[in-house]
């Protein structure tokens, strides 16, 4: 890695990690790229609980940006993305 790059893209770079190591190896990337825009495509859950911002893609497009409580609170689309049912509160 560049040591201090403007932008860092990671396309999926935690896909096979679990959740607690997710967590770490985000963490000392938000500590360390502090004055660097991260954006990292993903998948998981976990990824989307932990991200200052998420994008909604639908069909291509930008279709929501929030946190993931915005966007569960708000998208129908990412709710069925994640599984995610409002009534029973229930998240995967």
């Amino acid at each position: 890695l560049v040591p201090r790059p403007a932008v860092l893209a990671l396309d999926d770079a935690t896909s096979a990690l679990d959740a607690p190591t997710e967590a770490r190896v985000f963490a000392g990337l938000k500590q360390r790229s502090r004055d660097a825009a991260v954006l990292v495509v993903a998948s998981k859950l976990s990824t989307a609980r932990i991200a200052d911002r998420v994008a909604l893609l639908d069909g291509g497009r930008i279709a929501d940006i929030g946190t993931h409580d915005e966007l569960s609170a708000r998208s129908a689309v990412y709710r069925d993305l994640l599984g995610i049912d409002p009534v029973a509160g229930d998240e995967p």
